[in-house]
């Protein structure tokens, strides 16, 4: 069935004093406009459609005219989500309670770059072979659940998701990350994330941490891929994020060789890790020049991460990632000269453009450095026994109970859809699981710090009563 919203006048004589007021002086006769048109299934329940009719015009009336899913009361609502299947078995809080929180929706699992800092103690893929564990979703199931979240949307008629940035990964870098449909039919991270933006209208991040130069198959994709974004205007939702860290495994090892006095051995190890981090910013390097319409800053962004100077492990502090990476930047800037001199110009086409792109690097590291936190047992490894002031500087005092985990502001949907919460720092598990053809089977252990725990739908209920 359909529902018009009438072209109705209201009258709210003292906005100040209304809880939804956010500034407005005292205001008008105010006319809900006419094209306000929604459409149900059969299914949907007429006291759902009934209390959003009304509920818009109470806002309406008090002088929004953009929706939030915040302003809604969920159990009001139960039932507008019948009929889409991705959602089966779900009640309308427990959806609002993903949606809410959702920062991100995991299509792969794995990675083998195995960063000693990672807060998901990323494992590499063949773990989850050898352990049974599925590592990706099926396309056919995304495909799904982006059309589940924009059907949602029609219905309300308003956007679920508020502003924020959105992740189609957790513990894989996203340069190895592409599905393939039924078909045969391939698809890149952009193609994975212009579905999601289409239907959340949402700024989606890249992140990588590199990958094998001499991985033919990664290398000529992100080609491709970064080719593709720079030539079009259809990705601008996308912000393409390079961790540059003395975390990665390779160059980690460069340390522990160094400090056993191995020098040569560390300096071929160095050499490798810089050259492959080179390498990823120069095919990077054409998207320095987009820019990302959500920031209105160049699409292309680095994160350093670093470690507190007080911890006593050389190579891996503040100041040893600037020194780090001017070594990167010269050697890319080797790299863009050889592309000019070689008038192949895969990135580089004249001498501005390499100038610019070169200044745009150096003044990269020196802006900002994130701070490492505890997050999982191998940087506690590394860093070995701290007194407990250190500690506490290194790590947030940590939640004990379900119902504080229910506060945690993040969230994200395992491959098997299963949805979890977390701060980074813990993790707590719900019962809520979207309908994948994948739901029920085994994935590998999410982390950091999984709680015993379980946030259930009476808590959920509970939270929003």
């Amino acid at each position: 069935m359909k529902i018009e919203f009438l072209n109705t006048s209201y009258t709210h004589n003292n906005p100040k004093c209304h809880p939804y007021n956010f500034g407005y002086n005292q205001r008008q006769p105010i006319n809900l406009p006419i094209k306000d048109t929604v459409s149900f299934g059969q299914a949907v329940p007429q006291s759902a459609i009934k209390y959003l009719k009304s509920k818009k015009i109470e806002l309406y009336s008090l002088g929004l005219d953009k929706y939030f899913l915040q302003l809604f009361d969920a159990k009001q609502l139960e039932g507008i989500q019948n009929g889409i299947e991705i959602f089966n078995g779900l009640s309308f809080s427990q959806i609002a309670y993903m949606v809410n929180n959702l920062t991100g929706i995991i299509l792969q699992r794995g990675c083998t770059n195995s960063c000693i800092h990672c807060f998901a103690e990323a494992k590499p893929p063949y773990f989850m072979k050898k352990n049974n564990f599925i590592e990706k979703i099926d396309f056919e199931d995304y495909e799904k659940l982006c059309n589940g979240f924009k059907e949602l949307n029609k219905r309300l008629g308003f956007n679920v998701f508020s502003n924020g940035s959105k992740s189609l990964f957790y513990d894989s870098d996203c340069s190895m990350i592409y599905m393939q449909d039924k078909s045969g039919k391939m698809y890149d991270y952009a193609d994975l994330a212009k579905m999601f933006h289409e239907a959340a209208k949402q700024r989606i991040l890249f992140d990588t941490a590199g990958w094998n130069k001499n991985d033919t198959k990664t290398q000529k994709r992100m080609e491709d891929l970064v080719k593709k974004i720079a030539n079009s205007n259809e990705y601008d939702f996308l912000q393409f994020n390079i961790s540059v860290n003395p975390f990665h495994s390779i160059y980690s090892k460069s340390l522990d060789l160094k400090a056993q006095g191995k020098t040569k051995e560390a300096k071929r190890l160095e050499e490798i890790f810089t050259d492959r981090i080179a390498n990823v910013i120069f095919t990077s390097s054409p998207l320095i020049d987009k820019t990302n319409s959500y920031t209105n800053k160049s699409m292309l962004g680095f994160i350093f991460r670093g470690l507190f100077d007080f911890t006593d492990l050389d190579g891996y502090h503040a100041h040893d990632l600037i020194c780090m990476f001017d070594d990167i930047a010269e050697r890319v800037g080797k790299l863009y000269e050889e592309d000019l001199a070689s008038g192949r110009h895969k990135v580089i086409k004249n001498q501005e453009q390499l100038d610019k792109y070169y200044y745009f690097l150096k003044g990269r590291v020196h802006s900002r450095i994130e701070l490492i936190n505890m997050t999982n047992e191998r940087l506690i490894n590394k860093l070995g026994d701290i007194d407990a002031g250190e500690w506490n500087i290194l790590r947030q005092y940590s939640f004990n109970s379900v119902k504080e985990g229910i506060k945690f502001t993040d969230g994200f949907i395992d491959v098997n859809g299963k949805f979890y919460m977390t701060n980074y720092m813990e993790t707590y598990p719900t019962d809520i699981a979207i309908n994948y053809t994948t739901k029920g089977k085994s994935t590998a252990p999410i982390r950091p710090n999984l709680r015993d725990g379980v946030i259930t739908k009476d808590i959920i209920e509970e939270y929003y009563s």
